[in-house]
């Protein structure tokens, strides 16, 4: 973007582990190049961007990475985090035992995460975010009725207190696995390179405020909906996200940054789960196509200026007085 050339061709060398002269780093380096000039081609003002009258789609690109950090925090994850020794005391267990718990379930998280590691680049992003928001609902209808029916069944407190405890376990990991981590991912890949830094922060402020919003709400709605009732809301919550995950968000694995430019040139309608392109897994045989078009664009662009170039040399352009 900057027009150090030389200096992208050597970063894009590094990371690729090739010499700069070999044909995968100027394939690389021409399909980008192209397609910051598209960019550029189509770059508006922000009132337009507003307006939502660009074509790259900004706003929306922005819309859908603060939606994933909006789940991210409804899944109630820091009402949990902030709460639990005290949500687990309500079901009868010692202070002692809720603490330890607790730490049991941060290392779910730990372990959780890292198998995220593993799998993201391979289950894809949509099947993630289905699996994520139906785990995540079952566990807290588990833990909803277990609570209503410790309550309103004491004889059976033991069993009933092993599959609140459990409940969490199963949420922690579904959530490690998914929601944790995937916002981010989508991210960075969904927006545009002239406004990613615009949406990173709006994004980033949205995960905060929707963190704000919930521990705030945590204690007031624990009071007035009973513990029960309010884990029934965050399920609620939880298996909202799989229509939303379902119907507006495309598939980003196995996409380079450009193909996501492509999905947002011609995809006009905020739907994508009945285009087949952005939905399916496996990188679309259309979105390599453009980017062999885009190269070609760029070389013969090179070319063309040679030649012109050469042209000026050999006829150098006389200058009147």
């Amino acid at each position: 973007m900057k027009d150090r050339q030389e200096e992208g061709l050597v970063a894009l060398s590094t990371l690729l582990g090739k010499d700069l002269n070999s044909e995968e780093v100027l394939r690389e380096r021409d399909n980008i190049l192209e397609s910051i000039l598209e960019e550029r081609e189509h770059f508006v003002p922000v009132i337009d961007v507003i307006l939502c009258r660009d074509k790259t789609q900004n706003l929306r690109r922005m819309v859908l990475g603060c939606g994933t950090m909006a789940m991210q925090q409804l899944s109630g994850v820091n009402g949990l985090g902030y709460y639990m020794p005290t949500l687990l005391t309500d079901i009868g267990l010692t202070g002692v035992s809720s603490r330890a718990f607790t730490a049991g379930y941060n290392t779910m998280y730990l372990i959780s995460a890292f198998c995220c590691l593993l799998i993201i680049d391979r289950a894809g992003r949509r099947p993630m975010l289905f699996a994520g928001s139906i785990g995540m609902t079952i566990a807290y209808l588990l833990a909803a009725f277990s609570i209503l029916g410790f309550q309103q069944h004491p004889e059976h407190k033991n069993s009933l207190q092993k599959l609140t405890i459990s409940s969490f376990f199963i949420y922690y990991f579904c959530y490690g696995m998914t929601y944790a981590k995937l916002p981010w991912c989508i991210l960075s890949e969904i927006p545009a390179i002239s406004h990613r830094t615009a949406a990173a922060g709006a994004a980033t402020a949205t995960n905060w405020i929707g963190s704000f919003i919930v521990t705030q709400f945590t204690p007031p709605g624990v009071k007035n909906l009973n513990i029960w009732g309010f884990y029934l809301l965050f399920a609620c919550f939880c298996i909202s996200f799989l229509p939303i995950s379902y119907f507006f968000y495309p598939e980003t694995m196995n996409r380079t940054l450009e193909d996501i430019d492509e999905i947002f040139f011609e995809s006009k309608s905020i739907f994508v789960f009945r285009n087949k392109n952005l939905t399916q897994r496996k990188r679309p045989q259309a979105y390599i196509d453009r980017e062999n078009q885009r190269i070609e664009n760029m070389r013969a662009a090179r070319m063309e200026e040679r030649k012109l170039s050469v042209e000026y040399v050999d006829h150098p352009v006389e200058h009147k007085a």
